[in-house]
């Protein structure tokens, strides 16, 4: 067979098989990209790093070592341990035997994405890959970047990705601050959720009364406080010193670790420059807000440059704690020892996670389902505080003099059996 006399075209639609037919054993195997050159293969060549927990990976390794088969997995041989799928199944160990948590695939932007959504032709092939790499997760989300104005044709791709998307399947749109996008209000019931990018590198997307006055934008001009989803982040602004300025950090470079460095603060220094961030505690306040104005929640950017979950300033958890947020652990199993003269108030303590809260239609009861003969109620805010207590009337809760927030609420019947459940006023 003579060799090509030039590189092949079009290598996404490859299809590269190794040791077919073959009989014996083959060794790892890394695909690296072209424009990776010898001197970087071979510096790689007598390890090549593995994503995992506690690992770094340069933007070198994820995206030009392509592909690593280490046939290591006899239901599958040619699994890629440096494909998207691997990336979602370390971050999804890390919920093994939790539930409340979805995961969703964000799609970037790329050279001329505009012409793309632009053209009714190609909103279609859009929105059918867009349905097809789906599979494996809960929902998919577009990350355009950069866009103002109103957004008719991104309306139009959002019917398109509606329609092609299986059932069940959620879809979310994220935004910068900048006009919030403008999406069209006649297609915002296509969309589950619109995350807002309320951060830098500018230095004023920092502040708190910016993600106020950003929040309010977006609900003056129509979207709903169900659809929106607030941010912070773990990058911080663009750093400067008066001279000029350098690329963005991440609050682990040291910036909780300063001396004096407290909850409060919303600065620091690194390497003579100065930079602004979300600090805890202005975390904390954005993630209360979300869940006093009953916005649908908040997210951040990005994971890999927060500081470790067990140092006292991690953001993931301060946000954590102004949501009230957590996830569950699985139930598979209970062992019980009933008392022979207990059996029917057991019984009915195992019905206490039916127990369910619901507002009346002006806002003034919460009407309590599930518990026969409810007698008394205690709110508790989310740091165990009694926030109040009352006899129940007609099996509803008093909430005219309850603040908004969100509670935790313990109710009691006339056999004395206790039920719990959270609550937002």
């Amino acid at each position: 067979m003579e060799a090509p006399t030039a590189p092949p075209l079009n290598l996404d639609t490859i299809k590269a098989f190794i040791g077919e037919n073959f009989q014996g054993k083959l060794d790892n195997t890394m695909l690296w990209n072209m424009n990776f050159d010898a001197a970087a293969v071979k510096s790689h060549s007598a390890s090549v790093p593995m994503p995992g927990f506690g690992i770094t990976l340069t933007s070198m390794n994820m995206q030009k070592a392509n592909t690593c088969l280490l046939f290591d997995d006899s239901s599958c041989l040619g699994w890629d341990s440096y494909s998207q799928d691997h990336w979602r199944d370390i971050m999804t160990s890390a919920y093994d035997g939790y539930a409340g948590y979805t995961v969703r695939i964000s799609v970037k932007s790329h050279n001329g994405w505009q012409n793309t959504i632009a053209d009714a032709e190609r909103r279609k092939i859009f929105a059918a890959d867009l349905a097809e790499i789906s599979e494996g997760y809960d929902g998919v989300e577009l990350d355009l970047e950069w866009m103002d104005g109103l957004q008719t044709n991104l309306g139009l791709l959002a019917r398109e990705i509606r329609a092609a998307l299986p059932e069940g399947k959620t879809f979310f749109i994220s935004c910068h601050a900048y006009g919030a996008y403008r999406f069209p209000l006649e297609d915002m019931a296509l969309v589950d959720g619109f995350t807002f990018q309320q951060y830098g590198p500018q230095t004023t997307y920092f502040s708190w009364d910016n993600y106020v006055n950003t929040t309010r934008n977006f609900q003056n001009y129509g979207f709903e406080n169900s659809k929106i989803m607030t941010s912070y982040a773990t990058t911080t602004s663009q750093g400067s010193n008066g001279n000029g300025t350098v690329a963005v950090s991440g609050v682990r470079n040291g910036f909780f670790d300063a001396e004096g460095f407290s909850a409060e603060v919303n600065s620091g220094e690194l390497n003579g420059f100065s930079y602004v961030f979300t600090g805890p505690m202005q975390t904390y306040q954005r993630a209360a807000y979300c869940v006093e104005n009953n916005l649908q929640g908040i997210f951040y950017w990005d994971m890999g440059n927060d500081v470790p979950v067990e140092h006292p300033f991690n953001l993931a958890k301060w946000a954590s704690y102004g949501l009230n947020a957590n996830v569950d652990r699985h139930i598979t199993h209970v062992d019980v020892k009933h008392a022979t003269n207990s059996i029917s108030s057991v019984a009915a303590n195992k019905s206490s996670a039916t127990m369910k809260l619901a507002k009346s239609a002006d806002g003034s009861r919460a009407i309590i389902h599930g518990v026969e003969n409810p007698a008394k109620a205690v709110l508790y805010s989310p740091l165990g505080t009694i926030i109040n207590s009352q006899n129940v009337s007609h099996s509803a809760i008093d909430l005219t003099s309850i603040a908004k927030g969100m509670f935790v609420v313990m109710v009691t019947d006339t056999n004395g059996n206790t039920y719990s459940s959270k609550f937002v006023n």
